[in-house]
């Protein structure tokens, strides 16, 4: 998960929203939780949001619309239920909107979910056994007769990863590169370490 993005850690949201079986007690409630949890979010960051979400197609009097065609719109209004609490509650909290929250479905984008991301930070949840954002590497004993295990969080502490994290991974590759080899060039103990190689 990124750091720059949050999940509402609803395991069942898929299921309580669209399965077979509507069951909109139990859909209304799952949508009141992603609600808050959006709204306590954007509270918390003291951000006031301009709500946008795409509209059931031909609502209006004369068109059954089912209940999957309004879950944007339901938690549109949820949301912002939420955040009108808020404004009257927290102190200092922005009386007029200060960002935008797009909520959107995923007829919006259908392909997204069925390719893979080509980012640093996925090359390396691929290549590494990351464990969240900890893996761990055997490294050469400063004995040399043996290995040992050393652990590297990738995090904000970690200002490379900060900066390629998101960035496509032939460009990452191609800036590590250049990293290396600056390092290399300008580092006595990694110059002796590669002549001895």
């Amino acid at each position: 998960m990124s750091l720059q993005g949050f999940i509402t850690n609803n395991e069942n949201a898929l299921e309580d929203l669209y399965s077979d079986e509507e069951n909109h007690q139990r859909a209304d409630a799952c949508l009141n939780v992603v609600a808050k949890r959006i709204a306590t979010v954007l509270a918390s960051l003291k951000e006031y949001p301009f709500v946008r979400y795409r509209g059931a197609k031909g609502l209006d009097a004369t068109t059954m619309t089912t209940y999957r065609e309004l879950i944007p719109t339901k938690l549109a209004a949820s949301v912002w239920n939420c955040l009108t609490k808020y404004k009257q509650t927290i102190e200092d909290f922005p009386q007029t909107e200060t960002c935008e929250l797009l909520i959107l479905d995923r007829s919006i984008d259908q392909i997204a979910p069925l390719i893979h991301e080509w980012t640093y930070d996925a090359m390396c949840h691929d290549l590494l056994k990351m464990e969240g954002n900890k893996y761990t590497h055997e490294v050469p004993s400063k004995t040399g007769d043996n290995t040992e295990k050393k652990e590297v969080l990738l995090d904000e502490e970690d200002p490379i990863w900060v900066e390629l994290r998101d960035v496509h991974i032939a460009d990452a590759s191609e800036r590590l590169h250049e990293k290396m080899t600056n390092f290399v060039s300008k580092n006595k103990a990694a110059q002796l370490k590669q002549s001895s190689k």
